[in-house]
């Protein structure tokens, strides 16, 4: 090997653990933001894990590795109860209101409270906001391609999910009552 060729590995290498050590940073830098994000809500926390109940909403969020191609991508999930849809229906994006939801499984009376205005406009924001959604087991279970770096960033992660859970309970209070 000459010595260019030593020169540049040593470089790579180098470059290679910078890369590493700002991750490393990074990642512990963001538990400390979810830790902070967790004891403002009265949640439970621990590292890239929160749970608990949030704005009257059992929540969970974590951070997890999705692979993509050839890649590991840090991948932010939320897992948000929602008390106004039974546990046999199962929606999934695609299809459905226009173009944000298909559904799997639902029933009549699910069907009018999916048609309502506010809660087609929720839907609509759940899907321009999460990489992935699905509503299933009375839960909507939401992923978001990256790291949440801030509390501020963990708000606006959670709250199209949040607002969809309020239109459904609004919407099926004002039809069912």
């Amino acid at each position: 090997m000459t010595a260019v060729g030593t020169l540049l590995l040593i470089l790579l290498i180098g470059v290679r653990i910078a890369a590493l050590f700002t991750n490393k940073y990074k990642l512990e830098e963001s538990a400390t933001a979810w830790a902070d994000f967790a004891h403002r809500h009265n949640l439970n926390a621990q590292g890239h894990f929160i749970q608990g109940t949030y704005s009257g909403y059992s929540l969970a969020v974590d951070l997890h590795g999705r692979r993509v191609g050839k890649s590991v991508v840090p991948t932010a999930a939320l897992h948000m109860l929602l008390p106004a849809i039974p546990p046999a229906v199962k929606l999934k994006r695609g299809g459905f209101l226009d173009g944000s939801v298909r559904q799997q499984s639902t029933t009549p009376k699910m069907e009018a409270l999916l048609k309502q205005p506010r809660v087609q406009q929720c839907f609509e924001r759940v899907s321009n906001a999460y990489r992935d959604f699905y509503i299933e087991d009375s839960f909507i279970h939401a992923e978001q391609f990256g790291s949440l770096h801030t509390t501020e960033e963990m708000e606006a992660f959670i709250a199209p999910a949040l607002e969809l859970a309020r239109a459904l309970d609004e919407a099926a209070r004002s039809m069912w009552s």
